[in-house]
Order: C-alpha cells, then structure tokens, then sequence
C-alpha cells in the first residue's frame, strides 16, 4: 500500500452500548489484527457491548460495511 505520510488509513474498532443503533469509535488500529484482538477484549470485558471493526481510508473517511 503506497500512502503519503501522515495518512489517516487504518482500521477502527467502533463500539455501541444500545444494540448497534448509535455508534461510537472506541481506538483507530494499523492492521486489521490489532483491530480485531481489541474488540474481542473489549466484549471480554463487557458482554452488553457490541463492537465492529470498519476501515478509515486515506482520505479520514471511514468506510462502513453494510450489515448482512
């Protein structure tokens, strides 16, 4: 991946406290590894809460993946 330097691409671990209805970002990770092991610490730690994992592009937009 060929990024300027200082580029915001990564990935963001979002969390929600009501069912997925409202969504907030919890930490912005590297990798998609890092990404993935801090959301299952997070439900570890809290079972109520819901967490996904989304990808912030170079531009500091992040894209959504439309729920299945």
């Amino acid at each position: 991946m060929n990024e300027l330097p200082g580029a915001q691409a990564g990935f963001v671990v979002m969390k929600s406290y009501d069912g997925g209805r409202n969504w907030e970002q919890a930490r912005q990770c590297g990798d998609f590894v890092t990404a993935a092991d801090l959301a299952q610490a997070l439900r570890s730690e809290h079972p109520a809460l819901r967490t996904r994992v989304d990808v912030r592009t170079s531009s500091g937009r992040i894209r959504v993946r439309k729920d299945r």
